[in-house]
Parts: structure tokens; C-alpha cells; sequence
């Protein structure tokens, strides 16, 4: 595209468009004097903007949970002067914003773009709200309507018997791309759902192609949920938990994220009262991922500028490609009509004629669908024109992975062992992989190496009580728990009402302390969802709880040492240069000074029964106090004191919850 010929003009781009389109106007560097708007930009700055506290606002008001309030203010864009029971109760949320300037107009957009060139860049698929804006620019302004997809000739289409073929096919037309010359940043892969992830993941590996893949959403994280643990009103406070657990570059930048996202509430008095939308927030975080310099990307086939590429648009099957829009938003489609929007009829047909024109107008496009899954058969995508189209049936190229043709090979013969079925091609693999140790285990060593160990760990390590514990006790559960970290963490009751506990007891000593209230709130804070059963149960052992705290205040009697410290977290640095750290929290110290030499002695809150049999030390079990004893003596306050004993507290009678009247 000849950028030169658009000088002085304002390009409006679909949203997933803008980053290239403004990358092709900087490469020709000169001074072009192009503006970039996007449809979301463009609704926004035509008609109304909002934030965070517009949602809140909203929410608070009408008594709605964020995510609906924001779905309510989003469908204000459409609302006009008809008889609807909806659409009047958007204008009365329209209106309780404008009294309370919640919403925001740029009142020099329109004048801004009078009398301006307009270029609309592939919008021939917009929604007929957009259509009713780009009517409205017309009065004042030239409208230039451009596309990028004029090649008009049939695609190669390839049938796959599942997606495990699919993407090996894929991967090796990728290699045969590379080996004759095409840079791997040319090589594009479209229409990439979540079920395919896992398959190219692994199959790209195989292949050796790296790839940029979605980044994960910042939900089951470390860094998440210690920040829903840490939520406060006091949000320095929480931050400063919250810096402890940084323990990699990731996760630096995902708590660089909660912050950039917590400072766009600074208007809130009380960060309590946003906690729900905080957290909800917080959640969609994009985990960052590795960026390769030379890799294959994924795009957007639907929306995308594509020049000259080369894409594979994988998963052409019915309902995927396009996706099929359904009578299921806010307004039925009864009501766009009268409204003047597209109706989820018009929205189908607009998308089936963009994916047809991208296919027929992209120049180097393979295109690919499975004939079945998991769940049985798949059908092929409605966009489907045998004009379009030459036919072909997956034909995977063995003579680009070893690894890739191993593994099939097993699998193959895998197939022939319990189903007696044969794969064409295993004649050929087992032919040049006979040496295979096929049904075979080799229990021998195999040791780890230091160097990728390392830099697998990012040069850190944390050790601590329990990790060392499960070290010793089967050295393998260490590794897939603490170095691939495969454990699967499950909140369950127990765990919850331990926290819980343990929130309310480093909280009995104060002076204003209220039971009813620490503990209301501490169960709040939990993320376990109780059940009925379980609230009962919940508001039977707040008098457990309350016999402990008298307990733990008669014991104030018989003991000289009047100082406490509550869940005191130490890190101890126990190889700096290779990064290993050695860590534990302790629920409470208690010490005092006499004659000055201060005398400390460490409690351990315990809802189950504790294995303190020292007997078993010299095999690495059994180190709790000890190590608790270790961490004391590392601590800077206390690398002086005297040790004056270790108590354990026992918060539950029985060993196991159960739920009794």
C-alpha cells in the first residue's frame, strides 16, 4: 500500500488493525501527517467515554454486579427514541450519568474532523451502527473506502482426520516455508481457539518453530492470590506484602500490572468498596509471555491487515470460522432493527462475506479443518464454496522432526497393540525408527542438568519447612511439585477455616478487637465458597475460636515474656550467588528483654496433629522446629536472643472437620 497517496488524512481501523497500519505509515519514514482512529476510539470520541468509576457508579445505583453494569452502559451507545421497556431504563442510566457528569464528551472531536479526508479501511463487515456514523461524516467530510484483498484465486484446503494431524501438517509446511528461504516472521497461524493451544504448543516444540502464543490470564497465580489474601484499604500496606513475593522477572511485571491497575482507582475514598471490581480486573491481567525475535505469530484472520504473508488458517470448521452470531444480546433482534443496528441475521452475513473475501483475496493461504474431535464428528465451515477451494487430504511430511515421527510411531503402534488398526505410514516409520525401545523402562538415573536447571529456576530458589520435608521424604514429588510445579492447589473447607483462624488470632491481642467483627471479615477474605452446611458449621467454630483467645489470654499469666510479634515471615539468603533462599512464616513470637538479653519463644498454630519427633532429623524429618528455630536466630531483631522454648497451639480438637449439629 502506497501510504504517500493518504497524506493528511484520518485512517479509521478496526481495532486488532491499528498496531500494522501505523507500523506501514512509519516505515516509509516521512511525514505524512495520517491520523489512526479505531471503531472503539471512533464510538467513544463521536458519542461518550467512561472509566472505572462511571462502572461503579452504575453498579452501586442499580444494585448490579460490575460486568452487567458495564454491559448496560455499553448498550447506551445504541439507544434511540422507541417504545422499548429496556430502552427507557438505559436512559435512565443515561441520564442518572449525565446529572452526575459520569460520562465523557470530547466536544471538539466533530469539529476536529470537519472538512477532513476520511479513509475507512476494511469496514465492509461493520456493524450497521458504524455504517450509521461513516452516513453521518459524509456531510462534511470525503469518504475513501479502501481494501487490502483483491487476489482472486482458489486456496489449497486440507482435510485432517483431528486436529493432532492438522497441526503436524501445519508444522511441517512451516519447516518446508523456512528450508526454502520465507522468513519465519512472514509466517502467520489464524483462527487459533483455546483447544488448540496445548496441541501446537507441543507439536510446534516437536517441530522446533517458535512460536508467540496467547498469554495467560492472571488467575491461579501466586502473585493473585496472595494480593486477594493481602486487600486491604490500605494499599501501601498491601504492597508491601505483596513485594515478597516476587521472586522472577514475570512476576515483577505482573505486580507492575496490579498496580498500574490499582492506580486507576485513585478516586475511590475506600478501596473496600471497589474490591469486586478490583479483583475482577486484576483477573483479565495478560501473564507476559517469552517474545521470540524470530517467530510465527497468531492473527486475526477476521480483522486483520494481511499483505503478503504467508497464513495458515487452521480450524475452518462450521461455527468456528466464522462464529455465528446468535439472538442472545441485550437487545433482541427485533429491537436492533428498530433501532438500526445489525440483527444477528445481517451480522452472519456480513461475517461469512468477509471470511470469503480475505480467503479469495490473501495471497499465500493454506486452509485446514478436522472431520472430528473428542466429541465425535465436525463439519466443515459454512463459508465453504468448492470455487474457492482445491482439495486436498492431509498428507503429514515425516522428513522434518525426529521427535514428531518417534512419537508417532509409538502411537502408531499404540493403535495396532489394542485396536489391530494400521496407520499407512507405520511401515515407514517403524523402518527407520526400529530401534525404539517400544515397551521398555529404563529405571536408571538420569541426572538433571545444573546449567538448564538454573536458568529453568531464573537463578532462585526458595526453600523452605515443608518443601525440604517433602524433599526428603521422595525426592521426586519435590521436583514435580516445587521445580515443575504440577501440584494442583485446591482450596478446600479445612484450609479456609485454618486461615481464617489464623487471621482472627494475630488480631486477638489488640486493643479495639472484636471477635464478631475479625471474624466476619476474615471469612469474607476467603475464596473458598462455603456452602450452607458449611456456614453453620462456620458460625459453630467461632465459639471454638473464642475459647482459644481466652486460653491464649490466660496464658498472658504464666509467662514473664509480654512482647508479640504475629505471622512473621523471614528470609534467609543461603546461596546468594545462585540465588537459594530459605524461607517460613511463624504465627507468633513472643519475647521481652531482661537485663539485656532478650528471651524469645516461638507458637505455632495447629489445626491438625504435628510430627515433632526429633529422632528422624538426621534423615531430613521432622524439621519444623528446628528450622523454625534456624529462621528465629537469622532474623535481625532476635540473632541475639536466646531461644526460651517452642510451644505448638492446637486450634481443633479432632484431627479431621466434621459437620455435626
Amino acid at each position: 500500500m502506497n501510504y504517500d497517496d493518504y497524506k493528511d488524512s484520518i485512517f479509521i481501523v478496526k481495532d486488532q488493525a491499528k498496531e500494522k497500519i501505523i507500523k506501514g505509515i512509519n516505515s516509509n519514514k516521512k511525514l505524512l501527517n495520517i491520523k489512526v482512529i479505531t471503531l472503539s476510539e471512533l464510538k467513544k470520541k463521536f458519542y461518550f467515554d467512561y472509566d472505572n468509576k462511571t462502572v461503579h457508579a452504575v453498579s452501586r445505583k442499580f444494585n448490579i454486579v460490575s460486568e452487567i453494569a458495564k454491559m448496560y452502559i455499553e448498550n447506551i451507545y445504541y439507544i434511540r427514541d422507541i417504545d422499548d421497556e429496556k430502552v427507557k431504563f438505559l436512559k435512565t442510566i443515561k441520564q442518572f450519568l449525565d446529572d452526575n457528569k459520569l460520562i465523557i464528551y470530547n466536544r471538539l472531536f466533530h469539529k476536529y474532523l470537519t472538512n477532513k479526508r476520511i479513509v475507512l479501511v476494511d469496514l465492509e463487515d461493520v456493524d450497521r451502527f458504524y455504517e450509521n456514523i461513516f452516513e453521518q461524516l459524509k456531510n462534511n467530510n470525503e469518504i475513501i473506502r479502501l481494501t487490502f484483498f483483491n487476489n482472486n484465486t482458489k486456496k489449497p484446503l486440507i482435510k485432517a482426520k483431528n486436529k493432532d494431524d492438522e497441526i503436524a501438517f501445519v508444522a511441517s509446511q512451516i519447516c518446508n516455508l523456512i528450508k526454502n528461504g520465507v522468513d519465519i516472521n512472514c509466517i502467520k497461524l489464524a483462527n487459533v481457539k483455546e483447544d488448540y493451544i496445548l496441541t501446537i504448543k507441543n507439536t510446534f516444540k516437536d517441530f522446533n518453530i517458535p512460536i508467540s502464543l496467547p498469554s495467560d490470564c492472571a488467575t491461579g497465580t501466586i502473585m493473585l492470590s496472595k494480593f486477594i489474601e493481602f486487600y486491604n484499604s490500605n494499599m501501601e500496606e498491601c504492597f508491601e506484602k505483596l513485594r515478597g513475593y516476587i521472586y522472577s522477572d514475570r512476576d515483577q511485571k505482573l505486580y507492575d500490572s496490579i498496580l498500574r491497575t490499582i492506580n486507576k482507582y485513585a478516586w475511590c475514598d475506600d478501596y473496600q468498596d471497589v474490591k469486586e471490581e478490583i479483583i475482577e480486573e486484576i483477573k483479565r491481567i495478560k501473564l507476559p509471555n517469552v517474545k521470540y525475535k524470530n517467530a510465527v505469530t497468531i492473527i486475526d484472520f477476521e480483522n486483520d491487515i494481511i499483505d503478503d504473508e504467508y497464513v495458515f488458517l487452521i480450524n475452518f470448521n462450521l461455527g468456528i470460522m466464522p462464529v455465528c452470531a446468535k439472538d442472545e444480546d441485550y437487545f433482541t433482534d427485533s429491537i436492533k432493527r428498530k433501532l438500526n443496528i445489525s440483527d444477528s441475521i445481517e451480522t452472519n452475513k456480513k461475517r461469512i462475506e468477509n471470511v470469503k473475501k480475505r480467503i479469495i483475496g490473501t495471497k499465500n493461504l493454506f486452509v485446514s479443518y478436522s472431520e472430528s474431535d473428542l466429541n465425535g464428528k465436525l463439519y466443515i465451515s459454512s463459508t465453504f464454496d468448492e470455487a474457492m477451494f482445491e482439495e486436498y487430504i492431509c498428507n503429514i511430511d515425516y522428513t522434518s522432526s525426529n521427535s514428531y515421527n518417534k512419537q508417532r510411531l509409538v502411537s502408531s503402534l499404540d493403535d495396532y497393540k489394542k485396536f489391530g488398526s494400521i496407520d499407512k505410514n507405520l511401515p515407514l516409520l517403524y523402518y527407520n525408527y526400529s530401534y525404539l525401545p517400544y515397551e521398555s523402562y529404563d529405571n536408571r538415573y538420569n541426572a538433571i542438568d545444573k546449567i538448564a536447571l538454573k536458568k529453568y529456576l531464573d537463578s532462585h530458589l526458595t526453600l523452605s519447612y515443608t518443601s525440604v520435608d517433602t524433599y526428603f521424604k521422595c525426592a521426586y514429588r519435590y521436583y514435580l511439585e516445587y521445580i515443575l510445579k504440577l501440584s494442583e492447589f485446591e482450596t478446600r473447607m479445612e484450609t479456609s477455616i485454618g486461615n481464617i483462624f489464623h487471621k482472627v488470632l494475630s488480631r486477638c491481642y489488640e486493643d479495639d478487637f472484636d471477635l464478631d467483627s475479625e471474624y466476619e471479615k476474615a471469612c469474607s477474605e476467603e475464596e473458598y465458597d462455603f456452602n450452607t452446611m458449611e456456614k453453620y458449621f462456620l458460625n459453630k467454630l467461632k465459639q471454638n475460636l473464642k475459647d482459644i483467645i481466652d486460653i491464649l489470654h490466660t496464658e498472658e499469666n504464666y509467662t514473664l515474656l509480654k512482647k508479640k510479634l504475629f505471622e512473621r515471615r523471614i528470609i534467609v539468603p543461603i546461596d546468594e550467588k545462585n540465588g537459594v533462599t530459605f524461607k517460613g512464616f511463624i504465627d507468633k513470637i513472643i519475647y521481652d528483654d531482661f537485663e539485656g538479653k532478650t528471651i524469645a519463644a516461638i507458637i505455632d498454630y495447629k489445626t491438625g496433629n504435628a510430627d515433632i519427633d526429633l529422632k528422624n532429623i538426621e534423615y531430613g524429618l521432622s524439621m519444623q522446629l528446628p528450622a523454625y528455630a534456624y529462621l528465629l536466630k537469622k532474623d535481625k531483631k532476635f540473632e541475639n536472643a536466646k531461644i526460651g522454648g517452642f510451644y505448638l497451639q492446637k486450634l481443633f480438637e479432632d484431627e479431621k472437620l466434621k459437620l455435626s449439629g
